[in-house]
């Protein structure tokens, strides 16, 4: 438990996008339930979703069935994935604003050495 209070100290931004998408991906799976239930696995489903949702299921029902189901694990799996993208990406721009400031140190040190000698 310590050490999991220690990460969460250490990196706040991951385990709240973490408790996040955890909460995303448990409303996106009731909710895909909900519609299965509601409408019944018959053809009434497909009848009633939209055109677009009809082309992406190729107006297979168990297409569409596999495309709600597999939703939540989608959307968990690509926000993840994000994170640490944004994550690699934060560090990346951190270094290279670094390294930017280093070398116009250096170039403004030899431009001026004369006035500094």
């Amino acid at each position: 438990m310590r050490t999991v209070f220690h990460l969460i100290k250490t990196y706040p931004q991951q385990a709240f996008l973490l408790v996040f998408n955890t909460g995303v991906f448990a409303w996106l799976q009731l909710a895909g339930q909900a519609i299965l239930n509601q409408f019944g696995w018959s053809q009434s489903l497909m009848a009633n979703s939209p055109d677009w949702l009809q082309g992406l299921a190729g107006g297979s029902l168990d297409r569409l069935h596999g495309l709600i189901s597999s939703g939540p694990i989608a959307w968990l799996v690509a926000s993840l994935i994000l994170t640490l993208i944004i994550r690699f990406v934060k560090g990346l721009i951190k270094w290279t604003l670094f390294i930017l400031i280093i070398l116009v140190g250096l170039y403004l040190i030899g431009q001026y050495q004369g006035a500094l000698g």
